[in-house]
Protein backbone atom coordinates (compact mmCIF):
# COMPACT_ATOMS: atom_id res chain seq x y z
CA UNK A 1 0.00 0.00 0.00
CA UNK A 2 1.42 3.35 -1.03
CA UNK A 3 0.33 6.97 -1.36
CA UNK A 4 0.94 8.57 -4.75
CA UNK A 5 1.39 12.29 -5.34
CA UNK A 6 1.48 13.81 -8.83
CA UNK A 7 4.75 15.61 -9.51
CA UNK A 8 3.08 18.99 -10.18
CA UNK A 9 1.44 18.84 -6.74
CA UNK A 10 4.77 17.97 -5.12
CA UNK A 11 6.49 20.92 -6.82
CA UNK A 12 3.67 23.29 -5.81
CA UNK A 13 3.91 22.07 -2.22
CA UNK A 14 7.66 22.63 -1.96
CA UNK A 15 7.48 26.04 -3.65
CA UNK A 16 4.75 27.08 -1.22
CA UNK A 17 6.80 25.82 1.72
CA UNK A 18 9.87 27.73 0.49
CA UNK A 19 7.83 30.95 0.41
CA UNK A 20 6.38 30.42 3.89
CA UNK A 21 7.95 32.07 6.89
CA UNK A 22 8.19 29.40 9.57
CA UNK A 23 8.54 31.07 12.96
CA UNK A 24 11.53 30.22 15.12
CA UNK A 25 10.76 27.33 17.42
CA UNK A 26 8.10 25.90 15.09
CA UNK A 27 8.62 22.54 13.51
CA UNK A 28 9.30 23.15 9.81
CA UNK A 29 8.82 19.51 8.83
CA UNK A 30 5.88 18.86 6.51
CA UNK A 31 4.51 15.77 4.79
CA UNK A 32 2.93 16.07 1.36
CA UNK A 33 0.78 13.22 0.15
CA UNK A 34 -1.70 12.58 -2.57
CA UNK A 35 -4.53 11.04 -0.56
CA UNK A 36 -4.45 8.24 -3.11
CA UNK A 37 -3.70 5.28 -0.87
CA UNK A 38 -3.73 2.17 -3.05
CA UNK A 39 -1.99 -1.18 -3.42
CA UNK A 40 0.65 -1.53 -6.10
CA UNK A 41 -1.45 -4.25 -7.76
CA UNK A 42 -4.50 -1.97 -7.95
CA UNK A 43 -2.30 0.85 -9.27
CA UNK A 44 -1.01 -1.39 -12.06
CA UNK A 45 -4.59 -2.39 -12.88
CA UNK A 46 -5.51 1.30 -13.17
CA UNK A 47 -2.55 1.94 -15.47
CA UNK A 48 -3.53 -1.00 -17.68
CA UNK A 49 -7.13 0.21 -17.85
CA UNK A 50 -6.13 3.79 -18.69
CA UNK A 51 -3.69 2.57 -21.34
CA UNK A 52 -6.38 0.56 -23.07
CA UNK A 53 -3.98 -2.35 -23.41
CA UNK A 54 -4.95 -5.98 -22.94
CA UNK A 55 -2.30 -6.94 -20.39
CA UNK A 56 -2.17 -9.26 -17.42
CA UNK A 57 -0.19 -8.83 -14.23
CA UNK A 58 2.55 -11.33 -13.53
CA UNK A 59 3.25 -11.43 -9.81
CA UNK A 60 6.61 -12.21 -8.30
CA UNK A 61 6.23 -14.61 -5.39
CA UNK A 62 9.23 -13.50 -3.37
CA UNK A 63 9.05 -10.63 -0.93
CA UNK A 64 11.82 -8.09 -0.55
CA UNK A 65 13.59 -8.05 2.79
CA UNK A 66 12.64 -5.07 4.93
CA UNK A 67 9.76 -4.04 2.66
CA UNK A 68 7.16 -1.89 4.41
CA UNK A 69 3.68 -3.29 3.68
CA UNK A 70 1.78 -0.04 4.07
CA UNK A 71 3.36 3.39 3.72
CA UNK A 72 1.56 6.71 3.46
CA UNK A 73 1.62 10.11 5.15
CA UNK A 74 -0.78 12.54 6.72
CA UNK A 75 -0.59 15.98 5.16
CA UNK A 76 -3.06 17.53 7.60
CA UNK A 77 -0.35 19.87 8.95
CA UNK A 78 0.31 21.17 5.42
CA UNK A 79 -3.42 21.67 4.89
CA UNK A 80 -3.82 23.49 8.20
CA UNK A 81 -0.74 25.71 8.18
CA UNK A 82 0.01 26.13 4.47
CA UNK A 83 -3.54 25.77 3.14
CA UNK A 84 -2.12 23.12 0.76
CA UNK A 85 -3.78 20.04 -0.63
CA UNK A 86 -3.17 18.08 -3.82
CA UNK A 87 -5.05 19.30 -6.90
CA UNK A 88 -4.61 16.31 -9.20
CA UNK A 89 -6.24 13.00 -8.26
CA UNK A 90 -4.65 9.65 -9.00
CA UNK A 91 -6.63 8.85 -12.16
CA UNK A 92 -5.97 12.28 -13.67
CA UNK A 93 -2.30 12.07 -12.75
CA UNK A 94 -1.95 8.63 -14.33
CA UNK A 95 -3.61 9.86 -17.55
CA UNK A 96 -1.27 12.88 -17.71
CA UNK A 97 1.73 10.66 -17.02
CA UNK A 98 0.74 8.14 -19.70
CA UNK A 99 0.25 10.95 -22.23
CA UNK A 100 3.67 12.38 -21.39
CA UNK A 101 5.45 9.02 -21.76
CA UNK A 102 3.55 8.21 -24.96
CA UNK A 103 4.57 11.55 -26.46
CA UNK A 104 8.16 11.35 -25.21
CA UNK A 105 8.83 7.87 -26.57
CA UNK A 106 7.21 8.36 -30.00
Amino acid sequence: IRDYLFIDDAIDAYLLLAQTNIKEGENGIFNFGGSSIISVEDLVKKIIKISGKNLTIRKVAEEREGEIDSQYVSFSKATKLLKWKPKINLDEGLKKTLLWYTSYFK
